[in-house]
């Protein structure tokens, strides 16, 4: 139990690095300045001093010039205040080291953060990069297949019809991509967190309807693939049945992002009431009473999601 809670508390800090490092930038250089005022009357005497010292030197050199007994140079003059400049600003570091050291720590802070952002952004790149690449050649395969106005179509969404192979198929529209995915929603299909109370799987499948919501909303990709839910339902999604539910899943556009975002106060802070209320329809599955009502008595259901967007066109 404890060392899982490290193994998964280590995970998160690695992933989240760069955003740990900008905060405690942000804490750091807050702290600094506070210390750096709380010790200025310290710095402001040591100036004072050293103010005091070379006005002394000066006055020497003029009573040099009057009396030839009085043996101080003009070099001699200019060595004691270069010399009086440097005590003074170690001196001031001396007195100022706490909110110096915060501020030094929060600038290696910095750039730390922005060194890990850099390698995530050119991680990210290259991920993109490569899915496009991957992407516009699937298309031009499947344009060589059934034809470039067809595939145009069949990016759109839109079904169509082609001879594939000397056969006349008809390939679904984004609409009917969720039948590839239903699945039953029982003991027999879902291999882990399934009870035999069905008011229990009830409760568990709405809060996976609510963590979907939460995770569309956050995500920096505003995206959550058929794969995660289904695994987090308690699914194996390792079978030929699920090839490819990493490629769709529910997304969210920006003007979406900004009606939830409005929403959010009005709906103090619970996220399925913000979608309510900025009438944004994304579930994954969308049960009817009866069927609610049957599940409770059998513990068994048909779930097929829906709303489904086919992710590489996202990323295009």
């Amino acid at each position: 139990m404890v060392k899982d809670f490290f193994r998964l508390a280590g995970r998160w800090v690695v992933s989240h690095s760069s955003e740990i490092l900008a905060v405690t930038s942000t804490a750091l250089t807050v702290t600094g300045v506070v210390f750096i005022i709380k010790d200025a009357d310290k710095a402001h005497e040591v100036i004072n001093e050293e103010r005091a010292i070379r006005q002394k030197s000066k006055d020497t050199l003029i009573a040099a010039k009057e009396d030839p007994t009085i043996k101080y140079s003009k070099i001699a003059c200019v060595r004691d205040h270069v010399t009086s400049y440097v005590r003074q600003g170690l001196k001031i570091c001396a007195k100022e080291w706490k909110g110096l050291t915060a501020l030094l720590f929060a600038e290696l802070s910095k750039y730390g953060s922005y060194i890990l952002l850099k390698r995530e952004i050119s991680t990210i790149s290259a991920k993109f990069n490569a899915l496009s690449s991957a992407f516009a050649a699937y298309r031009l395969r499947v344009a060589g297949l059934i034809g470039e106005d067809k595939e145009q179509m069949l990016y759109e969404g839109k079904e169509v019809t082609a001879n594939v192979d000397g056969v006349d198929k008809t390939i679904p529209s984004a609409e009917d991509w969720g039948a590839d995915f239903a699945c039953y929603y029982n003991k027999d299909e879902v291999e882990n967190n399934f009870a035999p109370d069905a008011a229990t799987n009830l409760d568990t499948f709405y809060r996976v309807q609510d963590w979907v919501k939460q995770q569309l909303f956050i995500r920096r990709d505003h995206i959550v693939t058929v794969d995660e839910v289904k695994k987090k339902l308690g699914y194996n999604t390792r079978n030929k049945k699920d090839v490819g539910a990493k490629a769709f899943g529910l997304h969210l556009d920006a003007d979406e992002v900004q009606k939830i975002t409005d929403a959010m106060e009005q709906a103090n802070g619970n996220i399925s009431s913000a979608f309510k209320i900025a009438g944004v329809d994304k579930e994954f599955f969308s049960l009817t009473e009866g069927e609610i009502k049957n599940f409770l008595d059998t513990n068994s259901m048909l779930l097929q999601p829906n709303n489904l967007i086919y992710l590489p066109r996202i990323y295009s």
